[in-house]
């Protein structure tokens, strides 16, 4: 073969070999840190061309390919050996494992809420993908975002590690962990987290159930005081040009007319970066309004959760699931003036059940919201 980049169907049968080699004999399912490296100086023993083939330095392609092989053997056990003893067995033991850490309602219904670390990774080569990791963040275009979510997945122990066991401060998580800066990137990491959800599209969930109950919100809330802002912007959805406006327009109408049923502030939801700076009752976990509630402006509203800006979202239905997503990543406390708001959208409109019996008050709203629903 030619000392040149290989074809994907070559890389992938070079791959299949090696799984279908390693994996007929004893504890070849499960390969260490160490036996993975091996078999990559096996491969470049073999096959000498594949250690530059790629065009990169020998370390670069000692990366490339120990990556590549960690992502087939999880596909494979994921696939087409899932009915194996051993990958039962094992999976039986990670739950059971999950189980005795995790146990009680701490959990919130999340399977990863502490997971084992991966068998393939240690100290150095959790160090190596944040190091990459970090670097692809700071590239402009052509970032390699399935490259991203592999690492990602294999340092997840760590970061749960930081967040759950040592507590580690957001700004030092995010600047070791600089994806976590998005919306997308926070959904990402909360399906990671095993959530008991029967399905992992997270924002067409959320969407669908706000979608539900945004008339009836809106019809239990009428007349109520303190709800100034979502009426400015229902009067506002008849000048509005397109449906797919007005339809954003009801969304965080509801959002923010959601609060009056519980009797909570919204100001411990959103307010105005002015507001804020203005604010004499500090606000640990806020999104910040950069212009109006409507707004489509890049980086118009702010998450933030100790004054570290955690994510940025060009629209305000966005930033409140961003906001969801961040307590989760970070293991935080919901705010307490906006407690049972934030309750709602995570047991009603996100369907997430965290083994906890559910508030009193949020099962007679979502009664009274039913039945608003079906007159």
């Amino acid at each position: 073969m030619k000392d040149e980049t290989l074809e994907k169907k070559e890389k992938r049968d070079i791959l299949s070999g090696i799984y279908t080699d390693v994996t007929m004999y004893e504890g070849g399912l499960y390969p260490t840190a160490d036996k993975y490296n091996s078999i990559v100086d096996s491969l470049f023993r073999e096959c000498p061309y594949l250690a530059h083939g790629e065009g990169v330095a020998l370390q670069s392609a000692r990366d490339f390919w120990k990556e590549r092989l960690l992502h087939k053997f999880q596909n494979s056990r994921k696939r087409q050996d899932k009915n194996l003893p051993e990958v039962k067995a094992n999976k039986r033991q990670k739950t059971d494992s999950t189980i005795k850490i995790c146990q009680g309602p701490s959990t919130w219904g999340l399977k990863n809420y502490l997971p084992d670390k991966p068998l393939s990774e240690d100290e150095a080569t959790v160090e190596k993908h944040m190091q990459w990791l970090q670097k692809e963040y700071r590239k402009k275009d052509d970032q390699d975002i399935t490259q991203v979510d592999l690492l990602m997945d294999l340092t997840l122990h760590h970061r749960r590690t930081l967040v759950v066991s040592e507590q580690t401060d957001i700004e030092s998580i995010l600047s070791d962990y600089p994806w976590l800066r998005s919306t997308d990137e926070l959904i990402k990491e909360f399906v990671r987290l095993g959530p008991s959800m029967v399905e992992e599209d997270v924002k067409t969930i959320f969407l669908r159930n706000l979608d539900r109950y945004a008339g009836p919100i809106s019809n239990l809330t009428k007349g109520r005081k303190g709800g100034q802002k979502a009426d400015d912007i229902i009067q506002r959805q008849a000048i509005l040009r397109t449906e797919q406006e007005r339809e954003a327009a009801r969304r965080c109408a509801a959002i923010l007319k959601l609060s009056l049923l519980f009797k909570e502030r919204v100001d411990h939801l959103i307010m105005s970066c002015e507001e804020i700076h203005n604010c004499e009752e500090p606000r640990r976990i806020i999104i910040c309004q950069e212009n109006d509630v409507l707004s489509r402006e890049n980086d118009a509203f702010k998450v933030t959760v100790e004054n570290e800006i955690v994510s940025r979202s060009c629209d305000m239905i966005s930033a409140v699931l961003g906001l969801i997503m961040a307590i989760y990543t970070f293991n935080l406390a919901y705010p307490k003036h906006i407690q049972k708001t934030l309750l709602f959208c995570q047991r009603v409109l996100l369907s997430l059940d965290d083994e906890v019996a559910i508030d009193k008050k949020i099962l007679n709203v979502t009664s009274l919201l039913n039945q608003e629903m079906n007159k």
